[in-house]
């Protein structure tokens, strides 16, 4: 997202209406602004503000105050330095992301691909920085599992990536985070991760086996749903799909 669709989407977040937000940024920050301006702003009227209303204002939002800054920059930018800066972070998390795959089992690539490219630019570079450009360094354990101290969580089981459609609404909204452990025993209509053997796509689908024939031990027929009634079930084969994990927690952004 670029400046603007980033304001406009932490300021829905926010659930406060643009006088709150003009109001909390000079009590709380010092910072004087109106409501009008925050408008103009938001409707691309006006050009980015400054690093200090833009600071307030993410704070105030509850958003992530460097990332908003730098999506302020990036627009304050001559078009050849922001398409640089963009094509530089592309190009370093695809060689990073193609030695994670290296050292990583293939049913664990389409989750791991999913979630780094769905990182921001500057999540992604803030967990990249420290290798310092020495991709052979990098640990998938290190890359997506460091929690707010900078320390590994014992989740090299746990992934996290963003739904990007509707097939599972109305359970999981488009855009919500999906918390999905590899190891995690799975039943008959739980929601699982899979994806067909040779790709690295995947789907978010309700996973429903012929016991029947699982009891037998043979290669069973699965049904996967969508919640979504507008997407027809995948009747598949065991052994043409891979299960990557099940759907253990979702976050949801109101």
């Amino acid at each position: 997202m670029g400046y603007y669709e980033t304001l406009d989407e932490m300021l829905k977040k926010s659930g406060l209406t643009l006088q709150e937000v003009a109001d909390r940024c000079e009590k709380d920050y010092g910072v004087k602004i109106n409501r009008s301006y925050i408008s103009k702003l938001k409707t691309v009227r006006q050009a980015p503000a400054s690093d200090e209303i833009n600071e307030a204002i993410a704070k105030v939002c509850g958003a992530n105050v460097e990332e908003f800054l730098y999506e302020a920059y990036l627009e304050k930018a001559p078009e050849f330095i922001r398409v640089f800066i963009k094509s530089l972070v592309e190009v370093t998390r695809d060689i990073s992301i193609s030695a994670l795959k290296t050292q990583q089992p293939e049913e664990e690539i389409p989750i791991i691909d999913a979630h780094l490219r769905q990182l921001s630019d500057i999540e992604f570079l803030k967990k990249i920085s420290k290798f310092r450009m020495n991709i052979s360094s990098i640990k998938v354990k290190e890359l997506i599992d460091l929690d707010e101290k900078g320390q590994n969580e014992i989740s090299d089981r746990i992934f996290d990536i963003t739904m990007d459609n509707i097939s599972m609404e109305p359970t999981i909204p488009k855009g919500s985070i999906i918390h999905i452990d590899k190891n995690a025993s799975i039943s008959s209509s739980d929601i699982v991760v899979m994806s067909f053997i040779n790709t690295y796509e995947y789907e978010i689908k309700r996973y429903y086996p012929n016991l029947h024939e699982m009891n037998e031990n043979i290669d069973y027929e699965i049904i996967f749903t969508s919640d979504n009634p507008e997407f027809e079930p995948l009747v598949v084969n065991r052994s043409d799909i891979k299960i990557l994990g099940k759907i253990t927690g979702i976050t949801t952004h109101i």
